[in-house]
């Protein structure tokens, strides 16, 4: 655990393993300027999380509210690991809404890497992808105060162009949810 003290503030960071330092709560660094001094220092800053209100029959029936954080996806109040993989690239946004029902180009999208176990019960004794196949993916495309979110069975990820994605065997459902003050 290392304390540092630079122009009147306080940061606490632990070193793990592999040397990266790392905020107590899991959070990111960032440097940050105070007053009107020109130095800085290392402030903390706590991971978001946001919190999604179930809105389609599905997400209702299966997830309920999710909380999503940078690195952990809460659903039916059980949390599974989340690692973002990479943003989809503006021309391909369309083809993202398409896979999760929306019409029109949403205003972003992401695609992350997930596990959600067939054994993992959810609301109303569901699972996500059914008994034979484990969430591996999870397609999140944001619009307007939504949140749709499509899951993928497999190993490799999953082909995003709308076409691909309408035929492929490896998709488990889409979700759609609210932000709360919606």
């Amino acid at each position: 655990m290392t304390i540092a003290s630079v122009a009147g503030c306080v940061a606490v960071t632990t070193v793990l393993s592999f040397g990266r330092p790392q905020t107590p709560a899991g959070g990111h660094l960032k440097l940050a300027a105070h007053g009107g001094f020109r130095s800085a220092s290392v402030v903390a800053q706590k991971s978001s999380k946001q919190v999604w209100i179930a809105a389609s029959q599905t997400a209702r029936s299966i997830t309920g509210d999710i909380t999503l954080t940078s690195d952990k996806l809460i659903l039916a109040h059980t949390t599974f690991p989340l690692t973002f993989v990479r943003d989809v690239k503006k021309e391909k946004l369309e083809d993202a809404g398409k896979i999760v029902d929306l019409s029109g180009s949403p205003s972003s999208a992401r695609l992350f890497k997930t596990l959600v176990s067939r054994h993992s019960i959810l609301l109303n004794s569901n699972t996500i992808c059914g008994p034979d196949a484990d969430a591996t993916w999870m397609l999140a495309v944001y619009n307007r105060g939504t949140l749709s979110l499509t899951f993928f069975s497999g190993a490799k990820e999953p082909n995003l162009d709308y076409k691909a994605a309408e035929a492929s065997p490896y998709i488990c459902g889409t979700y759609m949810y609210v932000s709360p003050g919606r």
